[in-house]
């Protein structure tokens, strides 16, 4: 029987999950969390998406991902290939390292992402590993409360859900994450009504505005006018077949802008300024890396 086809949605978070084969473990030591690690910030930028939560278990992953115009299946199948490859050159082993493709959970709402968050960051408590979530280094939760640094991770979206002031919105975290959960993920991927995700209103954190296709370009051009008068730059050498540093720069900073205001895809941004979306995601990570 054929698999199901996942539905994409651009700009959709997904509650996603990947075991071990015959759920082994997939870690044996810290090493390969770290390696891990790597492997997801890299894939993060190739593939244009944000981590808003993960936990790495010994022998399974959970992690709340949002996309862009890219299939989710693209970053999971480069993430999980580049890490098992990894994995098993350092073993010196071989066959799967993961049970099946990852499963993906497309999340409802902010009030569902909020929860998942909780439950992802818990995973260890209730697996008996720790007392308290800040025990366990694994995860992305101390992450949200600033007392440690994982720079490829995305907190202002969740934090803004509880207050504008970072001080304010992680004491507001804290709270939240110390109340009582009976909270669980759906288990049954067709249980989750996506027509009436496509169509809903709630999706302040993950739907890209719709912009009707001919105002793509128009937008597109406004900000590349924006940033050429500010910065007294030829907006013909931004569309032209060169590589000079100063327009390779500009565009980064323009697309940055375009993705995180949801104006466009990295599609979108390809066709404008006449390069590969492999080109537009590489100037984006510059940007991001750079400033």
């Amino acid at each position: 029987m054929a698999r199901p086809v996942r539905v994409h949605v651009d700009g959709g978070i997904y509650h996603v999950i990947m075991r071990g084969n015959a759920r082994e473990p997939i870690f044996f030591d810290s090493d390969d969390r770290h390696q891990l690690n790597g492997i997801i910030a890299e894939g993060l930028d190739r593939y244009v998406c944000r981590l808003h939560a993960f936990c790495w278990m010994t022998n399974h992953i959970h992690a709340a991902i949002q996309v862009s115009d890219r299939p989710l299946s693209q970053f999971m199948c480069w993430s999980a290939s580049q890490y098992a490859r990894s994995v098993n050159r350092k073993r010196n082993r071989s066959g799967h390292l993961f049970e099946r493709r990852h499963k993906a959970i497309l999340v409802k709402d902010d009030a569902n992402l909020l929860e998942l968050v909780k439950y992802i960051h818990l995973n260890p408590v209730r697996a008996g590993l720790v007392a308290s979530p800040e025990r366990y280094i694994w995860s992305s939760h101390r992450g949200y409360l600033g007392t440690q640094n994982v720079d490829w991770l995305t907190t202002r979206g969740v934090l803004s859900c509880f207050a504008g002031s970072i001080a304010v919105a992680r004491e507001g975290y804290r709270e939240f994450m110390n109340q009582n959960q009976s909270w669980q993920p759906l288990q049954d991927k067709n249980s989750c009504d996506e027509e009436a995700i496509l169509n809903s209103s709630e999706l302040s954190m993950r739907r890209r505005r719709t912009i009707a296709e001919e105002d793509v370009g128009k937008r597109i051009a406004e900000l590349v006018a924006e940033y050429c008068s500010s910065h007294d730059i030829d907006p013909a050498i931004l569309l032209g077949p060169g590589r000079q540093r100063l327009a390779a720069r500009a565009r980064g900073v323009i697309s940055h802008q375009a993705i995180t205001n949801g104006i466009c895809t990295t599609s979108d941004l390809a066709l404008y300024f006449g390069r590969a979306p492999e080109v537009v995601a590489r100037g984006i990570k510059r940007y991001r890396t750079n400033g």
